[in-house]
Formats: structure tokens, C-alpha cells, sequence
């Protein structure tokens, strides 16, 4: 990130962060939720601001920051989040975990309703598309066949 400015700020929300459960208990999981597969950790992802244009992530607890950079991982995951609240609202419960590198946003709507968009990283090992809205049924296939490989 450029150094020579001082005017970065992090942004007024965060995203909660969770770990995906362990190989065998995806395997073995009937249902088709990803968020029953998820444990909150309280890591949370915040963007990096310099005025309106991101210019990063930080991921911290609410005592200790954990990692900070994402110049080009960060205005993806700002707009994936954009597009969740303009597509499903602003009351949508939403958390991340990462996965091959990338992140997933999980999101469940106020009917109960859940979805998940990719980042590149995470889409690209899935063999999905990035950034759009996809089933968890899906996502939880292509995580169990990277298992079963």
C-alpha cells in the first residue's frame, strides 16, 4: 500500500469471520446449509478506506489485528459485499471464511434463505463463477469433491 499517505481509515462495518469444519464432518454432512458447517472465531474483516476507494482488507479480533494488505483482494470483496446488500438488503446476515486462498461470503437473507459468492481465488479453485450468487447445494458439491480427490 502506498505509504505516503496518511489518510487511511477502516471502514464503519465489519464482516464476521468463521472456520469450515473439518473434511470428515463436511463428508458426512446431509444437510445443506454451509453456515451450519461454519464456527464463528471472532475474526473480522474490515476494508481498508482511503476516502470513498478501497485500498485494502484488515482482518482483526476485537483485540489484536491478525493481517492487514489485500491491495487487490480488498475492491473485490468491497463489491461482493455491495452487491449481497443490493441484491438481498441491508438486514442480511453475513459472514466470510476463507477457502483455497480466497474467501466466501456467506449470506442468509431474512427468510432464512442462504447464498454464497466467490471471490476469484476461491472460484477459480471450485471451478465456479466468481462474484455471483450461488447455492450453497453447489458449493458444498465442488468442497467435497476437492475432499474426495
Amino acid at each position: 500500500m502506498n505509504e505516503s499517505s496518511n489518510n487511511f481509515t477502516l471502514s464503519d462495518f465489519a464482516i464476521p469471520g468463521a472456520l469450515l469444519s473439518e473434511a470428515d464432518k463436511i463428508s458426512k454432512y446431509k444437510g445443506s446449509n454451509v453456515h451450519e458447517l461454519l464456527t464463528a472465531h471472532g475474526e473480522k474483516l474490515s476494508f481498508i478506506m482511503e476516502g470513498d476507494e478501497v485500498k485494502g482488507i484488515a482482518i482483526a479480533t476485537d483485540t489484536e489485528p491478525i493481517m492487514a494488505g489485500g491491495e487487490k483482494t480488498g475492491p473485490e470483496l468491497f463489491d461482493l459485499h455491495e452487491k449481497i446488500k443490493n441484491d438481498l438488503g441491508d438486514n442480511v446476515n453475513l459472514m466470510y471464511f476463507s477457502y483455497a486462498g480466497g474467501f466466501v461470503f456467506v449470506a442468509t437473507d431474512n427468510k432464512g434463505e442462504e447464498s454464497l459468492r466467490l471471490d476469484q481465488r476461491a472460484a477459480q479453485f471450485l471451478e465456479l463463477s466468481p462474484q455471483v450468487q450461488l447455492d450453497s447445494e453447489e458449493v458444498l458439491q465442488r468442497i467435497r469433491n476437492n475432499i474426495n480427490q
